[in-house]
């Protein structure tokens, strides 16, 4: 899939010089025109795309000048006047929207906006307005992600042309690319779909995921591609312009461009003229996917954006919601996370055939992993790396390529052992807003509380904590006071047992390193410590020093507990100290600002931490099952009839939680087929907008913000079916960890680019028995040999579904267990 651009753009340039030769006239004055907006220009270059001209309004839209580098204004596009951009040394004037609700808005990824001060983005920004100038279609090659939707987005705001969006997956059907049938009120109505919008309207098509289409449904729009005509269900057809004015003459073709109008408005049309301003852009990896068909394929010029070029990125712009929150050391700790990655990212080369190299490092996460760094800056590095890169988790990557990542990221900086016991971050404390701190509070979130981190392990000190803010539901958190306060002398007394527990330790891990070999057997049987019989008395010792060790850590860790807003009962449910660790993940995950992704082995208790999660941010979680033979489109509508015949569409459970600022868990997400989840879900969870089947709109908080700016209501918004996507919206993902035999699984790189991942392990085993004393309410010495069969039978399944997955239905999961 590669061309000589070259030779095809100066093929295409010597076509356009040969037209031209009849026009030197005019040619003459649009020169001499130009150079005099070129001096303007170069006295003020920034004036007329960054508001500072007269008559720029807040809607003025944001450009790049490749020679310039200082700050630019936000970017909102213009709806009252015309408009010059200057890309280089390209000057194009860009037309006024004249539908505010309709203009183009560069979403940000993850609450960051496209970085524009970058040589790759002012490159492919001047290509592709080189191939407007031509009349080209383009092919945008990158990596998964959401930068290659942004840059398309990005142009249309820039050249002033309207976006119409198509996710393409396996399920698209040829229905989906020319008109779909509905039923309204007993009669058969054909809707046109984005493409024929597209083409009537003049608009930019923005194709993504071509390559996981069927190879008989893309050759639908081929005939569009290349002749810009098309067959419609309707018995209407579109025309080319050139054919429209030839054959049908000009009065058939204003007839025509009245029945367009007629066709917009939902009658019946006839003929159709598309647009000469229509254009189509496609964005993929033809090289991962179902080969493109050489027509196809032929219909477009192609460019490549490299990983050196996307990875470009200011974590200043992603740390400014907590700079009032956060110490500047911690702020530099997420500053110097961002440095090491794009140093990662650029290095993350690997040789052989692109489906057997490991996924890329997802450059879209650096936003949130600069805030995740913040937060929790005493947390050794490869602990952040794996929660948006999983390289370390189990049947994700092959051993050759989890070696090699590891490598990289240890010459990066990216590897540190943890010294003495394990860092780990608790939440002590949960509280609502105070009203001083409403002016502090993100624009983004509506519903928010405060919670607190603290960390414990060798490293952390008592003022290794932050306060910083969370959305959560509207109910509210659960706590909202300190459970340490509680009582100054119950926490003085538990303080000072704690301290006498430990000195204690500390005296017997020095006495009995002074034991002889029979005295260290004698106290290692006394204390129920499993041992060879051996005169070593090295290995007797190191034994006796580990198990106090771990005496002391427990000591420690239920000394944490009773300071935990975690340890608390959580509707019912009362959580194990892993369970704690996990679900203080999923916290610090949700504070900077992503979705959440839980993996772990069939009954590893992924299920309680949701319930818990929600329970204590005050969520509402609508929850939605996925199954093997799930179509793309369930995943957002449904479509069904009401009483009287009439096809209506439903919202699925995750477009209720979009719009009310619910938890959407997604149950079973390793059942969908390869590719639906990002190619279905990848806007609403990257750009968060999306466009249903039945013609609503959700869009960003950020972008319904700006259309009011522009004059509209929010009552004309909603007439035009134009929704918001509350800001508290999340999404929690559960699946099960990709198998060995199968690299990567359902886990691939488009699904990385989604979420922050947390691993669910099975509960130890004196973890297990404790959660089945608390459900059951008998005694230790009772269950505990039933117990301890259990757990045999349930380990010599785990060991022979290894050889036999069909057996794995039989292990045990702790629902089970706790049923027993």
């Amino acid at each position: 899939f590669m061309f000589d651009y070259d030779v095809m753009e100066e093929r295409y340039e010597e076509l356009a010089r040969e037209k031209a030769k009849g026009k030197e006239a005019e040619r003459a004055q649009a020169g001499a025109r130009a150079k005099e907006e070129e001096a303007r220009l170069r006295a003020a270059p920034f004036a007329d795309w960054v508001g500072q001209s007269a008559g720029a309004t807040e809607g003025t839209s944001r450009g790049v000048a490749a020679e310039e580098a200082r700050p630019m204004a936000p970017h909102r596009p213009a709806t009252d006047r015309r408009r010059r951009i200057k890309i280089g040394a390209l000057v194009v004037e860009a037309p006024a929207f004249t539908d505010p609700s309709r203009a183009p808005f560069c979403p940000t990824a993850r609450g960051v906006p496209l970085q524009l001060r970058t040589p790759g983005v002012a490159g492919i920004l001047h290509w592709m307005l080189q191939k407007k100038a031509l009349k080209q279609d383009m092919f945008l090659i990158g990596e998964p992600g959401p930068l290659l939707r942004q840059l398309v987005t990005l142009y249309c705001e820039i050249v002033g042309k309207e976006l119409e969006y198509v996710a393409l997956t396996q399920d698209t059907s040829e229905a989906d690319l020319k008109q779909r049938r509905e039923v309204v009120d007993g009669c058969l109505v054909y809707v046109d779909q984005a493409p024929v919008r597209a083409a009537v309207h003049g608009r930019v098509l923005l194709l993504e995921g071509v390559e996981k289409v069927e190879r008989n449904v893309l050759p639908t729009l081929n005939n569009l591609l290349e002749n810009r005509e098309m067959a419609l269900e309707d018995r209407g057809f579109l025309a080319a312009p050139r054919r429209a004015a030839a054959v049908l003459g000009a009065a058939a073709r204003e007839e025509a461009l009245g029945e367009a109008a007629a066709a917009a408005a939902g009658r019946p049309s006839g003929h159709r003229v598309v647009s000469p301003d229509f254009q189509v852009i496609a964005i993929g990896q033809p090289d991962r996917g179902h080969p493109l068909d050489p027509p196809l394929r032929s219909r477009f010029v192609a460019r490549r954006l490299r990983a050196s070029e996307a990875c470009v990125f200011d974590a200043s712009v992603a740390l400014e919601p907590l700079r009032a929150w956060l110490p500047e050391a911690s702020l530099a700790a997420g500053r110097a996370m961002v440095d090491r990655m794009q140093a990662l990212a650029k290095s993350f080369v690997f040789e052989g055939p692109p489906k057997e190299q490991p996924p890329p490092f997802p450059c879209s996460a650096l936003g949130s992993l600069a805030r995740l760094a913040a937060l929790t800056p005493k947390l050794p590095p490869q602990r952040h790396v794996f929660r948006v890169y999983p390289c370390a988790m189990q049947g994700v990557l092959t051993e050759e390529h989890r070696k090699a990542t590891l490598k990289r990221m240890t010459a990066a900086g990216l590897v540190e052992a943890d010294a003495g016991a394990p860092i780990y971050y608790d939440v002590p404390s949960i509280r609502p807003l105070s009203t001083s701190e409403l002016d502090k509070l993100p624009k983004t979130m509506e519903h928010a509380c405060v919670v607190t981190f603290a960390a414990h392990g060798a490293r952390a000190g008592s003022e290794d904590s932050c306060e910083v803010p969370m959305p959560c539901g509207k109910l509210g958190p659960l706590v909202d006071v300190q459970v340490a306060s509680a009582g100054t002398q119950s926490s003085e007394s538990s303080a000072a047992a704690l301290h006498i527990r430990l000195q204690s330790l500390s005296e017997e891990t020095q006495r009995v390193q002074l034991f002889k070999a029979g005295e260290l057997r004698a106290w290692l049987a006394d204390h129920k410590v499993p041992y060879k019989d051996s005169s070593d008395r090295r290995a007797l010792v190191a034994l006796a020093v580990a198990s106090l060790q771990a005496r002391r850590a427990e000591a420690e860790a239920r000394a944490d507990e009773g300071q935990s807003v975690l340890a608390r009962d959580l509707g019912g449910m009362t959580l194990m100290r892993s369970q704690r660790l996990a679900l203080s993940t999923m916290m610090q995950d949700n504070a900077a600002g992503a979705d959440i992704c839980l993996v772990g082995d069939r009954g590893s208790g992924k299920s309680a931490l949701v319930r818990a999660f929600c329970t204590l941010l005050g969520y509402r979680a609508r929850t939605l099952f996925c199954y093997k033979d799930m179509t793309s489109r369930d995943l957002l509508q449904r479509r069904t009839t009401d009483a009287k015949g009439n096809t209506v569409w439903h919202n699925s459970p995750l477009l209720d939680a979009a719009i009310a600022g619910d938890v959407a868990v997604l149950d079973g997400v390793h059942r969908l087929p390869r590719g639906a989840l990002y190619g279905t879900l990848g806007q609403l969870l990257h750009d968060r907008e999306v466009v249903l089947a039945d013609g609503t709109k959700l869009v960003s908080p950020e972008h319904f913000d700006a259309m009011v700016v522009r004059g509209l209501s929010v009552e004309e918004l909603r007439r035009r079916r134009v929704l918001r996507v509350h800001p508290s919206f999340r999404v929690i993902a559960v699946g099960e960890a990709p198998s060995a035999e199968k690299r990567g699984g359902w886990l691939d790189a488009e699904v990385m680019t989604l979420f922050h991942f947390v691993e669910v392990r099975a509960l130890p085993p004196d973890e297990q028995l404790r959660l089945s004393l608390m459900t059951s309410g008998g005694r230790e010495e009772d269950l505990k040999p039933s117990f301890a069969a259990i757990e045999s039978f349930h380990a010599k399944i785990a060991r022979v579904a290894e050889a036999d997955p069909s057996l794995a239905a039989l292990s045990l999961t702790l629902r089970q267990l706790l049923g027993i």
